[in-house]
């Protein structure tokens, strides 16, 4: 296998773990307290990369003890983010958390330039490549009111999932700002995830030593070991993947699959039988991933080389 087909290959293997991981997550979330799950994975992962760092990359911890305020906004915010995306993982409908999640990323990182924050490797948008991401705003829209539409009765519920599940992708889009900021100083990713956990599992043990009794069932042995398994990997397998995808095949190609990645996960939520199925969630979740496939055509189109037709600026990746 050639090195482009085994980076398209990771990037397919990446949308189809995202998937997993919302389905799966979907279900665990509304039976199980998400502080006792958030332990449970990213404890584990804090732990395995964390004495990665302490015997292979101890320069690293002095690296990241000279940037502490890139440091702090790229812990807290992806701490932020993934503990807003779990509380909207058991409020939503998984396809739906992850359309809204993926889809208002890059959408920061642009607010982000408006607002004068360095982003680095980004440049200003086109005409055409605004044009695009406004209608992914619209589509993203669509989406929120078909959501408000279908449950009248559980209004607040789904606003605040909503609210939830947008917070998360803005706060996951800042972190990928913080974080390449890091990256320049010669930080490697293994060195962020052993501490870019630390605050959601301060406040995730906070939260249960205070109240102790969240109304979820709780986990025998058994299932703490399935599920702190399962999530660890099913959430860092896919960030592991996704980078090597990126470096090795195709930017264009998978940038493409990953605006799909919606898809993959209402068709999976389908299979899974827990949700009814929803004729308006699959046209929102369809208008999504053309709109995206628009603006990432319509970046490659705008800022290509002539000669290669590789993308050579690209906004800053949010997952």
């Amino acid at each position: 296998m050639g090195r482009e087909s085994a980076g398209i290959a990771c990037v397919v293997l990446f949308t189809l773990s995202t998937a997993l991981r919302d389905v799966y997550l979907g279900a665990v979330f509304q039976a199980h307290s998400p502080f006792v799950v958030n332990l449970l994975a990213f404890g584990a992962a804090t732990i395995v990369f964390g004495l990665w760092v302490l015997l292979r990359r101890r320069r690293e911890i002095h690296l990241m003890l000279a940037a502490p305020g890139d440091l702090a906004l790229a812990c807290n915010a992806t701490s932020l983010a993934w503990g807003c995306y779990f509380q909207a993982l058991a409020l939503l409908p998984p396809a739906t958390v992850n359309t809204l999640h993926t889809g208002i990323g890059p959408l920061a990182v642009v607010a982000f330039m408006l607002l004068g924050m360095r982003v680095p490797t980004a440049k200003a948008l086109s005409a055409p490549e605004m044009a695009a991401q406004a209608a992914v705003l619209a589509a993203l829209a669509f989406i929120a009111g078909t959501v408000v539409a279908d449950r009248p009765d559980l209004l607040w519920q789904q606003i605040g999932g909503l609210a939830l599940a947008l917070v998360s992708g803005i706060l996951i889009a800042m972190h990928g700002v913080a974080s390449r900021r890091l990256n320049e100083r010669g930080i490697s990713p293994a060195a962020l995830m052993a501490v870019r956990f630390l605050p959601l599992l301060l406040v995730s043990a906070v939260a249960l030593t205070w109240s102790p009794n969240t109304g979820h069932a709780s986990p025998s042995v058994a299932e703490y070991a399935e599920i702190a398994v399962i999530v660890a990997l099913l959430v860092t397998v896919p960030s592991f993947v996704l980078q090597v995808g990126t470096a090795l095949g195709p930017l264009l190609t998978g940038r493409l699959i990953v605006a799909f990645g919606p898809l993959l996960v209402l068709a999976l939520q389908i299979l899974e039988g827990r949700l009814a199925f929803s004729g308006p969630g699959l046209v929102g979740t369809l208008f999504y991933a053309l709109t995206a496939a628009t603006a990432i055509v319509a970046s490659e189109l705008t800022r290509r080389d002539l000669g290669s037709f590789r993308l050579y600026v690209t906004l800053p990746r949010v997952r």
